[in-house]
């Protein structure tokens, strides 16, 4: 294995498995089907609406996908929010 940014380099989806293992895992599932849902939850719930990310200058990935989506419409299109 090569170094950063080597194709092989597993540093960003490891980061990212070990925050739910750590967050979410504090139980056991009894089945494949629970730990799906439970997944699932813990990223719709909690994981992208409200946890904060240090590569997205500290914003919930919701509302940073809001913040991107509002800075492509045109003026014209955008809210009065």
């Amino acid at each position: 294995m090569g170094g950063k940014g080597n194709g092989r380099d597993h540093a960003v989806p490891e980061s990212f498995f070990a925050t739910p293992k750590a967050e979410e895992s504090a139980e056991a599932h009894a089945t494949k089907r629970e730990t799906h849902q439970g997944i699932a939850a813990y990223i719709r719930g909690f994981y992208n609406p409200l946890r904060l990310h240090s590569s997205l200058g500290h914003w919930s990935s919701n509302a940073y996908a809001r913040r991107v989506q509002h800075a492509d419409q045109p003026s014209s299109m955008r809210s009065a929010t």
